[in-house]
């Protein structure tokens, strides 16, 4: 009988610390939101939610780990505090939202951004970047990690990495200028069939690939670097497409 009870006391203190490692909380707002996020370890998942609510979902690997939730209006911050230096654990965070303004900061972790449009700002140094279904302006910097865009919508967009690739699929290049831009990493865009731009582009060291067809692409004389140039459809938008030493590929949608 004693250890009977010792095993239901066990249970029941593992159940309760399980649980107080899970943090919930909703953010009641009355316009349009702006959100700021900091963490150190662990997912970003942001997704399209009710109008006036912002819901914010966050587990804990254990409960040694803050998150600090503050709200000022309809500005919502979030900052995540580690013990040992950032090193003891992760927190991965769902959020669900209304269109508004987003700025993300991940030291460790990937960020996910789907059906959100607004004014979005998202940085990750070791993590990938992806984003989804939305419109709106976006400016996105990655260290070591993939920035991938795909089905945007209307957009103005910053999109750089230094050792990763950026991808942008399944888009019609609506809106706003489009720069592409990663140090050591490839550049791929494939855009929709519908989609006038106005493209160029180069790389030092990589190769210049065109599946469409509709482009120019030139090799210097005396170095290997290569450029690309051309107008697609009415050329409405302006395409910037450019890497140091990875390759540049214009896909064929």
């Amino acid at each position: 009988m004693k250890h009977r009870s010792l095993w239901a006391a066990l249970i029941i203190v593992s159940g309760a610390t399980l649980f107080a490692q899970d943090i919930e909380r909703t953010f009641s707002i009355s316009g349009e939101p702006r959100l700021d996020v900091i963490t150190i370890s662990g997912s970003i998942t942001i997704s399209k939610g009710k109008t006036g609510k912002v819901l914010v979902k966050a587990r804990r690997s254990n409960d040694r780990i803050e998150v600090d939730m503050t709200q000022s209006g309809d500005r919502i911050r979030i900052k995540t505090r580690h013990p040992f230096g950032g090193r003891g654990g992760s927190v991965s965070l769902e959020i669900t939202m209304p269109d508004g303004e987003l700025d993300v900061r991940s030291t460790s972790g990937e960020i996910t951004v789907e059906g959100v449009s607004g004014d979005l700002e998202l940085h990750s140094v070791s993590g990938n970047i992806d984003v989804s279904r939305l419109d709106g302006r976006l400016r996105m910097n990655g260290i070591s990690g993939n920035v991938t865009m795909s089905r945007l919508g209307k957009a103005e967009v910053d999109a750089v990495s230094i050792s990763g690739n950026v991808i942008y699929r399944k888009g019609s290049l609506q809106g706003g200028d489009y720069n592409f831009s990663s140090t050591s990493g490839n550049v791929v865009l494939s855009a929709t069939a519908d989609a006038n731009y106005t493209i160029s582009g180069r790389t030092i060291s990589g190769r210049i690939t065109d599946e469409t067809g509709k482009l120019t692409i030139k090799k210097a004389k005396y170095s290997g670097s290569q450029s690309l140039s051309g107008v697609v459809g009415k050329g409405t938008v302006m395409v910037q497409a450019n890497s140091v030493s990875g390759n540049v590929r214009i896909e064929k949608n």
